[in-house]
């Protein structure tokens, strides 16, 4: 299934395109191997990115839908938001939302946070895992609630691409969703 990065829409799973994760991380300093993400086929880099949506769906954030039918987190209203939601099913769809309104779009913050979680955790932890290759590094618990947590069986792995940096990467996610999070705490020693 093709990426559909339609804002509110009830088949969305992306927030960003190819062209935009391309662009992001050809952008981005901090990515030393983003040769890697190009050498990548247009359906894997579609794979990582539905991935991540998904990873970033499962957070909590303050709000509300842009639409009650749309599958993603994003587009969201503000309480203060003039048009926002008096119930659940105000808007069903975008085209419920009256022309006189302004139409919540997806974040540009949002749409960085899916590239660095679709590179950094998507693509660069958990799939090149092999399954028992160190046992000391293997998972042990996935969660993902109020935050992402890994736990692994020997203590935490620190190993993202961040770790000379003392920078994590959950660190650049908090940050760009930190406007739409509330203080959320993304924890682990990856994400």
């Amino acid at each position: 299934m093709a990426l559909v990065t339609t804002a509110g829409a009830s088949n969305a799973n992306s927030y960003a395109s190819v062209v935009e994760a391309d662009a992001y991380i050809a952008a981005a300093t901090h990515f030393a191997s983003h040769t890697e993400w190009a050498a990548l086929t247009g359906s894997e880099k579609e794979f990582r990115l539905k991935m991540a949506a998904l990873l970033l769906n499962l957070l909590p954030y303050r709000g509300a839908k842009a639409c009650f039918e749309q599958r993603l987190a994003f587009p969201r209203w503000w309480r203060l938001d003039e048009g926002y939601p008096t119930s659940e099913d105000e808007y069903l769809t975008m085209d419920d939302i009256p022309s006189t309104l302004t139409k919540p779009t997806v974040p540009q913050e949002v749409k960085d946070a899916q590239c660095e979680v679709a590179f950094q955790v998507v693509h660069s932890v958990i799939l090149k895992s092999e399954v028992m290759a160190f046992p000391e590094r293997e998972i042990s618990a996935f969660t993902l609630g109020g935050s992402l947590n890994m736990s692994f069986f020997s203590g935490p792995a620190g190993a993202s691409l961040f770790s000379k940096a003392k920078l994590g990467t959950q660190t650049i996610i908090a940050a760009l969703l930190s406007k739409w999070s509330g203080g959320m705490k993304i924890v682990g020693g990856v994400v």
